[in-house]
C-alpha cells in the first residue's frame, strides 16, 4: 500500500522489528539486573558468613575463587591462581594424603557433599584450619563431575578453643583420678554422682556400691544439725566449708575427715555439690594422743 509516496507496510515492518529489538533489549537488561541482584545477594552471604567460594570447572581443570578465599590466607587472587593444584601446594602434607580418598568418593557421586577439615598454609607460613564444604552441580554424559562448586570457612579459633578444652577436661581428668584429696560430685538430695579413687579408698565403698547411696547414709546421725547449717550456707553464700565430721566407711569405722565445698550447675541446668574431703584421722589421733599425755 503507498500513500502519498510512503510504503506503509515498510514503515509498519520497520515499527514492529523496533518493538522487538527494544522489548529484547528490556528482557535483557531486566534479565541482567536480576542477575547482578543474586550475585549480590549471594557475595553479602558469603561475606556475612566469611566464606570463601571456589567453583571448579573439572573439564577445562579451572577454578574460580573469591577474593575472600585467597585473603582468609593472606593471598591475592592473583597468588592464588585459578588451578586446582592450589589445593595440593599450600595444604598440610599429612591432610592431603587424608583428603584423596575422600575427594574420589565425593567426584565419583558416591558421597553427594564433600566436608572436610585440614589445614592450609598462610602466607605468612602459619597453619589455618579450614572448613570445605562443596558439591557436585553438573554432569558429564559419562556420569562423571564436570562442575562443582563449595566454600572455605576458617575455623582456625574453633580447632584452637576445642583443643583449649581437650587439655583442660585432660587437665582434670588427671586431677581428678591422682589427686591424694577426695573428690567429690553429689546431687542436693544428698545423692553420689561421681567419686574419685581417694574418696572411694576412704569410704571403702566401690564406685557402683557410692553411686547406689546418699551422703546421709554415710553421715552419723550426731551431725545431721552440722550438717544441714553447712547446707543452708552454701545455698546462701555458694560455698560450704572448712569443717570437720566423721563419715562411716562400709566396714562400719568412723573416719575424720575436713570438708570443703561449692555449689555448681550442671549442664542439665541442676544444681550440685562439689566437695573436696580430707582424711584427718591421724591427725585428730595424734591430737588426741597429746591430750592424754596432758
Amino acid at each position: 500500500m503507498n500513500v502519498r509516496g510512503r510504503d506503509v507496510g515498510s514503515e509498519v515492518d520497520a515499527l514492529r522489528t523496533a518493538a522487538m529489538t527494544l522489548g529484547a533489549a528490556v528482557q535483557r537488561a531486566r534479565i541482567e539486573a536480576k542477575y547482578r541482584s543474586s550475585e549480590e545477594r549471594l557475595e553479602l552471604a558469603l561475606d556475612g558468613g566469611g566464606l570463601g567460594l571456589w567453583d571448579w570447572d573439572l573439564l577445562h581443570r579451572e577454578v574460580v575463587f573469591n577474593e575472600r578465599f585467597a585473603a582468609m590466607l593472606g593471598y591475592t587472587l592473583e597468588e592464588v591462581g585459578d588451578r586446582p593444584q592450589v589445593w595440593q601446594r599450600l595444604l598440610h602434607p599429612d591432610d592431603y594424603e587424608a583428603a584423596q580418598p575422600a575427594l574420589r568418593r565425593f567426584l565419583r557421586g558416591d558421597d553427594p557433599i564433600f566436608e572436610m577439615e585440614y589445614r592450609m598454609r598462610s602466607k605468612s607460613g602459619e597453619w589455618y584450619w579450614i572448613l570445605n564444604r562443596g558439591k557436585v552441580v553438573a554432569w558429564s554424559g559419562e556420569l562423571r563431575a564436570r562442575r562443582a562448586i563449595g566454600t572455605h570457612l576458617d575455623i582456625t579459633r574453633l580447632k584452637q578453643t576445642e583443643e583449649a578444652l581437650r587439655f583442660s577436661q585432660e587437665m582434670f581428668r588427671l586431677m581428678f583420678e591422682e589427686a591424694p584429696l577426695g573428690l567429690v560430685l553429689s546431687q542436693m538430695d544428698g545423692t553420689f554422682v561421681q567419686a574419685n579413687p581417694a574418696y572411694l579408698l576412704m569410704t571403702g565403698y566401690t564406685e557402683d556400691e557410692l553411686l547406689a547411696l546418699t551422703y546421709w547414709r554415710i553421715t552419723p546421725k550426731e551431725y545431721a544439725a552440722k550438717e544441714l547449717a553447712q547446707i543452708r550456707s552454701m545455698k546462701e553464700t555458694g560455698r560450704y566449708g572448712p569443717y570437720e565430721r566423721e563419715i562411716i566407711r562400709k566396714d562400719g569405722d568412723h573416719v575424720a575427715v575436713l570438708l570443703n565445698g561449692c555449689l555448681v550447675k550442671g549442664a542439665d541446668g541442676q544444681e550440685y555439690t562439689w566437695s573436696i574431703v580430707e582424711d584427718i584421722s591421724v591427725r585428730k589421733a595424734t591430737e588426741d594422743a597429746l591430750a592424754d599425755a596432758r
